[in-house]
């Protein structure tokens, strides 16, 4: 849908319809005559110029989201809420959208540089012009190195880990509570990563979406060994029944797709590579 709407002006009608969708109602702004002009939000997609555009004029209602700060700010390893991310990935969309519509409908182009301050200092930006189009992309970077999930272990067997074998992410779910050798607290279920640095540092626990009624969607998890040419495993002790996990094979997790379950068996559409750590988290029953 095309984000800026070429009106018809009579002189005297104030309302017209602004169709395309938006975050918030204040981000449609009114466009007569190459000059911005403010619009009020009447109701549903009905907005009210201060004045009604003469009928000779060039009139437009467009949208323009703000690129200044994101909708979102996400905390750091806390809960990420759907709409709150949806939301973000809304506002990068409609402020590329709203500039190419601009560009390509009306013909902006980039305001001028402010002047320079006193003494080389900058000085008052310029009003800011239309982006222009985007350059050709540059070519891919090295691959970066993602987790690697190696499967669960106790503080002594961490603490047994020969620092040459291990690689930037690696990473195990700890079994039990207290202090590794290097002083690194962990929990239970913790999920600890080999870092850059030379050493293990703490995600936290794994926690899956939250389920009805407030009881988190993953309770439960198991961690086995892939076996070369087998399809079929069992789901984590105590796990729903016919429902179907999240699974990973050696760090990746792997589409719903790739896998049924029926009763407590889950079946791999392809058997996976032997000696991969294969986990499975599950609700409870």
């Amino acid at each position: 849908m095309n984000t800026v709407v070429k009106l018809n002006p009579d002189g005297v009608t104030t309302d017209f319809t602004y169709p395309a969708p938006r975050l918030d109602d204040k981000h449609v702004v009114g466009y007569v005559d190459e000059k911005y002009v403010s619009v009020t939000h009447v109701a549903g997609n009905t907005f009210r110029f201060d004045a009604a555009p003469a009928a000779d004029s060039e009139a437009f209602l467009l949208r323009q989201t703000p690129s200044e700060e994101v909708e979102h700010i996400l905390a750091n390893r806390g809960y990420i809420r759907p709409d709150q991310l949806n939301n973000n990935y809304l506002q990068c969309l409609y402020v590329a959208t709203d500039a190419y519509d601009f560009i390509y409908e009306l013909g902006g182009t980039p305001g001028p540089e402010g002047p320079e301050g006193p003494e080389g200092k900058r000085g008052q930006q310029g009003p800011q012009g239309i982006p222009g189009k985007d350059g050709t992309d540059g070519k891919d970077g090295a691959p970066g190195t993602g987790i690697q999930l190696k499967g669960s272990a106790t503080i002594a067997e961490i603490d047994a880990l020969n620092p040459a074998d291990l690689t930037i992410g690696d990473a195990y779910i700890m079994l039990e509570t207290g202090t590794l050798a290097d002083g690194l607290s962990v929990s239970e279920e913790d999920l600890i990563v080999w870092q850059e640095e030379g050493n293990f540092g703490n995600v936290g626990k794994i926690v899956g979406p939250e389920g009805p009624a407030g009881k988190p969607a993953i309770t439960t998890y198991s961690v086995v060994t892939t076996v070369a040419g087998q399809v079929n495993y069992s789901l984590p002790a105590g796990a729903k029944a016919d429902r179907k996990p999240v699974l990973s094979i050696a760090g990746i997790q792997q589409d719903p797709g790739e896998y049924t379950v029926s009763g407590t068996t889950v079946t791999l559409s392809e058997a996976a590579p032997a000696g991969l750590p294969l986990v499975m988290f599950a609700s409870e029953t």
